[in-house]
């Protein structure tokens, strides 16, 4: 539909009857749902090389994984913050160590509440 001539109006003008107005709509609606039908496509390009990818033990992960890995690693940087902290403030090491091994745990949901 688009470059199609529905009615002759001088050039630089805008036809507003209802035909032309319904074609600038249909035009509109079908780039959105081009738009829209990449994204679907990536999202699903995306879910197949996560479900795809497998850890040295051919574990295969399902699609929360990035999710897990990120929240993971923000631990990480939480504990390894807090490491730095406390050797600052002359705090026990084994008391952060206790601490970051209940953190990981809960985060794997080892800790018997998830």
């Amino acid at each position: 539909m688009m470059g199609e001539i529905l009615c002759s109006v001088p050039e630089g003008y805008v036809c507003d009857c209802d035909r032309c107005k319904h074609a600038r709509e249909i035009s509109t609606l079908q780039s959105r749902i081009a738009e829209l039908e990449a994204q679907a496509k990536d999202w699903h390009d995306n879910q197949r090389t996560i479900m795809q990818e497998k850890c040295p033990t051919d574990e295969v992960h399902c699609t929360c994984v990035p999710t897990l890995r990120k929240a993971l690693t923000e631990a990480n940087e939480d504990a390894e913050r807090f490491y730095q902290w406390s050797i600052a403030k002359g705090e026990d090491w084994n008391k952060l160590a206790e601490i970051c091994d209940q953190h990981t745990a809960r985060i794997q949901g080892k800790d018997g509440k998830g």
